[in-house]
Parts: C-alpha cells; sequence; structure tokens
C-alpha cells in the first residue's frame, strides 16, 4: 500500500513540475515567436503548437 501512494506522489510532483516547466520556458518562448511573426494571440497558440 505504501509503494502506491508514493507511486501516486511521485506521479503527481512530476506533472507539477512539469506544468511549472511549461509555464517559464515554453509558454515565453512562444509568445517570443508569436510577436515576432506577429501573430494575433488568439491564433497563435494553437497554430505554433501544432507546427511544432
Amino acid at each position: 500500500m505504501l509503494i502506491i501512494v508514493l507511486l501516486v506522489v511521485a506521479m503527481l510532483a512530476s506533472f507539477l513540475l512539469l506544468a511549472r516547466i511549461c509555464d517559464i520556458f515554453f509558454v515565453s518562448s512562444l509568445d517570443k515567436i508569436s510577436s515576432d511573426l506577429k501573430l494575433p494571440s488568439d491564433a497563435a497558440g494553437a497554430t505554433l503548437m501544432e507546427v511544432l
């Protein structure tokens, strides 16, 4: 039972850390690319996510 709890905690920590890393690096780089290409913010996320 303890191993299951530890695995769940490890998975939650992994997802939280991944979300934090994406917020710091991926979103800021998408903002920079979209501003360089002069894309509106509504279309930039979907368009660049599809390409990348």
